[in-house]
């Protein structure tokens, strides 16, 4: 007796557990597929708006794992995405004009700036840059040298990412840091946006002013950043991804460049051979992508020097309107006359007063970039106090 109750229980169980597997299965079947969230996803939060703006900046400051580690994949990657892609009639002009501290670029960005079709961002990447301070630092102790900007990939990603949005006016996905730029206040093109953001109580007044530079970026035929603190590699991504991209690439005399460095910021004179050592191995690189690019791109990279800008404003402003698809006429050429017209003794004036010693080391150090780009050494001092004598050459590269 006591077996065959066993018997019938263990029937029933099985019964019960069939009957349960069955009904399961049905049900699932009627669920649409739609509805079931896939293994390891999350429904969307877009969370707080001040969550919105940690996104930003990390968007800013973080690259993909893939792209830190292997530029040279990604660069090859777009090129094949976008080598078919063309500049369509109508589409806004995007510019950007790279080059180095104190080379003579406000002045050059002024005479662009001058016409009313511009949208000017003045050195976007300046608190992106101090943001990076710390891991440079970090460096400097462990390493006992200087790290520059353009050798950190996580900085370079950044760059990129941060120029693009400026240039394609997607001020909505900008962080805070990026709009209170030191420079931005001076310039009409950013002054409202920092203003706004500066006095705005609450993020969503944030995302207001970030909407109406977009605006105002929008309404411009041509988007124009001035930059520094960006390669030539940086930049040649952008020009692959981007067919109605232009860059300039505006260099000045290293020696002279230095020197006003030095009178200006107490990091620069102390120790010139590394200084001299480090910029011109920078400068090397920079001139062999540059070359590379105009061959690449000859109707969209300008090469030029300021020594030329600054001996011949009139022709040199003609020729970047011209290079730019922008008008040139009378109005503008006052404009240059009286914003240069005491710059071409200006822009020697280095070499009544810069320490010979200072020369040499740029000299001996930056022998290979100096020939690419027409600059001539000092042989002695009496030649660089001499400024009948040129210290550049003609290069056909160079406008």
């Amino acid at each position: 007796m006591h077996r065959r109750f066993m018997g019938m229980w263990q029937y029933g169980a099985i019964f019960c557990v069939t009957f349960l597997v069955t009904f399961i299965l049905i049900r699932e079947s009627q669920i649409p597929r739609s509805s079931i969230i896939p293994q390891g996803s999350l429904p969307l939060n877009f969370g707080s708006p001040m969550d919105l703006e940690h996104k930003r900046q990390a968007d800013d400051t973080s690259g993909s794992r893939e792209e830190a580690g292997n530029p040279t994949r990604v660069r090859e990657r777009k090129t094949k995405l976008n080598k078919t892609k063309e500049c369509m009639p109508g589409s806004p002009r995007l510019v950007i004009m790279l080059t180095y501290g104190r080379s003579g670029s406000s002045l050059t960005s002024d005479i662009i700036n001058e016409h009313p079709d511009v949208f000017f961002y003045y050195e976007p990447l300046h608190n992106l840059a101090k943001s990076f301070g710390e891991q440079q630092n970090e460096y400097m102790q462990k390493h006992k040298k200087y790290l520059h900007l353009t050798e950190i990939a996580e900085y370079n990603n950044a760059a990129v990412r941060m120029l693009e949005k400026q240039l394609t006016c997607q001020y909505h996905r900008l962080s805070r840091y990026a709009t209170l730029n030191l420079h931005a206040p001076v310039y009409q093109s950013t002054k409202p946006l920092y203003r706004c953001i500066k006095n705005a109580l609450t993020s969503k007044n944030e995302e207001s002013c970030l909407l109406e530079a977009q605006e105002s970026c929008e309404k411009k035929s041509i988007r124009f950043i001035k930059t520094i603190r960006f390669s030539v590699l940086s930049a040649t991504l952008l020009m692959e991804k981007h067919p109605c991209l232009k860059l300039i690439y505006l260099v000045r005399d290293p020696r002279g460049s230095y020197y006003s460095k030095s009178k200006m910021f107490t990091s620069h004179g102390s120790n010139v051979t590394s200084d001299a050592a480090r910029f011109c191995i920078r400068l090397d690189k920079d001139v062999d992508n540059i070359v590379k690019l105009k061959e690449r791109y000859p109707e969209r990279v300008l090469m030029t020097r300021f020594e030329t800008i600054a001996s011949h404003p009139i022709v040199s402003a003609k020729s970047l309107y011209e290079f730019l698809g922008m008008s040139f006429n009378k109005h503008y050429a006052l404009f240059v006359y009286n914003k240069t017209h005491s710059q071409t003794e200006a822009c020697y004036k280095w070499r009544e007063k810069i320490p010979y010693n200072y020369v040499e080391e740029f000299d001996n150090h930056c022998s290979d970039p100096f020939f690419k780009l027409g600059y001539l050494p000092a042989n002695s001092v009496q030649d660089l106090r001499n400024l009948k004598k040129a210290l550049l050459f003609h290069k056909d590269n160079f406008s």
